[in-house]
Order: structure tokens, then C-alpha cells, then sequence
């Protein structure tokens, strides 16, 4: 998890864009906030990387289509190691390009 993630709390809907991590903790600005003040904090252990349409596109790959990630989303809902695949290719992918980055 790093800033610019969007998060999801566990077991609510609540989801936001990752803007302070802390120790323990994180801080995300919540999407749906009613108020001026849209920042809540989390601890690290309530709140999970939510998957994106970029994420599930990267994991498909060429097949890749609406119907396979909405398949793939609930799978990710309902099975917390398809989940983690999904995280776990993301992360992975994303520490590839900084390094490439780096190097350029």
C-alpha cells in the first residue's frame, strides 16, 4: 500500500484514495464524504488496495473484457487468495516499471 492507492475498508463501503500512511495507520480521503473535511483514518489491519479496472485489466491481459472482469471482481469479493493474486501480479508489476524507471 503506498499513497495514491485507492483503498477499501473491510467489511464497509467506504473507499478513498490513499493520502498519509503512518506507523499503523492510514489516512485516505473518502470519495463519497458529505462534508469539507473528507479525511478518515484506518488502521492498517481494517483497510485492503481496492481492485481497480486497471488492475483487473493488467491481471487478464488479452482477455481482457467487461464480462471477464466483472467474473474476476466477484471472484476477488468472494475468495480472498484470487484476491491476492490480483494484488500480489499488481504490486509486482508496479515495482517492475519504477525500477525501469529508475534506470531510464
Amino acid at each position: 500500500m503506498k499513497i495514491g492507492d485507492r483503498i477499501k475498508v473491510i467489511d464497509q463501503e467506504i473507499y478513498g484514495m490513499c493520502v498519509h500512511i503512518h506507523r499503523n495507520e492510514v489516512v485516505i480521503e473518502d470519495e463519497d464524504a458529505e462534508t469539507e473535511d473528507n479525511q478518515l483514518c484506518f488502521k492498517k489491519s481494517e483497510v485492503e488496495l481496492a481492485i481497480t479496472d486497471e488492475m483487473l485489466n493488467a491481471f487478464l491481459g488479452d482477455s481482457s473484457n467487461k464480462q471477464a472482469r466483472i467474473n474476476l471482481r466477484h471472484e476477488c469479493k468472494q475468495d480472498k487468495d484470487a484476491y491476492n493474486d490480483v494484488v500480489e501480479y499488481w504490486e509486482m508489476i508496479n515495482d517492475v516499471r519504477d525500477h525501469v524507471k529508475g534506470i531510464a
